[in-house]
């Protein structure tokens, strides 16, 4: 028995450094990187904070729900400033920095900084600026843990839900704002950007801030940020599946489309098809019924279906390349669309066709 627990301590190991699932003598070694526990313990407060705010729900249920939602939110809050000021320096994340080692920082001896430390080394070592409202949320947030651990607990629920959510404020600007520098490889510290797990992290939780009542503002901020740190702001297109304009376009690197706020993704064919019935409210079906023409077209630049015609542009969900509706036109013998030069009125294709029948 004794043998079995030192297995399952063993198993379910926190490594500081880069995260991964990795096979050891026929068993998994977890991983975690200090962004990825941070957030996956942010996400599992807003968990238990949704389930707390649940309709018909037992008190002594809710008490427990909310309980572990400030919990684990703290934690979480707490290891994301971490590794904020590890991308900075790893000697920032030791309480006394003149004592860092790196055999104390492999090992997972090390003391590390309180919260009241971490947010003045933010602030004096990295160069954020919390104001005044954002410092007293978090002070909040430290104080009810603090009683939830060490003492009697005798709190309003209304009032540890009301603090719950402000600090879920706080982290989330202050993910969104620091997103650049957790995704910029770093030297200082061996890092090479965001992991595969963090990334995911970061779309799980805008989803989750996302489906918070009071949050959704800040989800759409948080999402904003990282969808600007890879496309540019008019390459973004409105979303079919939740209406926010955070839909990223396919290319090299991403296969299919995605929405940096709701996650939707799917083949570009298949987003351009949605985008046309559920954006431009233009039914395929009422549209061929009535011999119109659906507008969905053969992007000249990548030859994939998967270019759409909107009021004021043409967009390729495919390769992301964007046309004014002067720039393009349809050649009158196959309806592609071609670049005109000089007024043609025929594409390359039906222009070599006719040369050829007329020789």
């Amino acid at each position: 028995m004794k043998e079995k627990m030192n297995y399952i301590g063993k198993l379910f190991e926190v490594k500081w450094k880069q995260g991964n699932l990795e096979r050891r003598n026929g068993g998994v070694k977890v991983q975690y990187t200090m962004l990825e526990n941070g957030m996956d313990f942010i996400i599992s407060g807003i968990s238990y904070l949704q389930r707390a705010e649940l309709k018909n729900e037992e008190e002594n249920i809710q008490g427990r729900e909310l309980k572990y939602a400030l919990l684990h939110l703290s934690s979480g809050i707490e290891l994301v400033f971490k590794s904020r000021l590890y991308i900075e320096h790893w000697t920032y994340i030791f309480e006394d920095m003149n004592k860092a080692s790196k055999k104390s920082y492999e090992d997972g001896s090390l003391k590390t900084v309180d919260s009241n430390t971490a947010i003045d080394r933010l602030e004096r070592l990295c160069g954020y600026s919390f104001d005044e409202k954002q410092k007293d949320h978090l002070k909040k947030l430290r104080e009810a843990r603090n009683r939830f651990e060490h003492g009697y607990i005798n709190n309003n629920p209304r009032a540890i839900e009301s603090i719950i959510n402000k600090a879920v404020e706080v982290i989330a600007d202050f993910l969104g704002k620091n997103y650049q520098e957790f995704t910029m490889p770093s030297n200082m510290n061996l890092s090479n950007g965001l992991t595969n797990k963090e990334k995911i992290f970061f779309q799980e939780l805008t989803e989750k801030i996302g489906s918070l009542k009071n949050h959704y503002d800040d989800a759409v901020k948080l999402a904003n940020s990282r969808a600007l740190d890879i496309t540019l702001k008019e390459n973004l297109m409105e979303c079919p599946e939740c209406g926010e304009k955070l839909l990223r376009h396919a290319d090299v690197e991403y296969t299919k489309c995605e929405c940096y706020f709701c996650g939707y993704s799917d083949d570009p064919q298949n987003v351009a098809k949605e985008y046309i019935e559920n954006v431009l409210n233009i039914s395929e079906y009422e549209t061929v019924h009535d011999g119109e023409k659906f507008p969905l077209y053969i992007c000249p630049d990548c030859y994939h279906e998967s270019m759409v015609r909107t009021k004021k542009f043409y967009f390729c969900f495919s390769c992301g390349m964007k046309y004014k509706l002067t720039e393009l036109r349809n050649c009158i013998l196959c309806d592609e669309l071609f670049f005109s030069l000089n007024d043609e009125i025929y594409c390359d294709n039906c222009k070599e066709s006719l040369n050829e029948k007329n020789k």
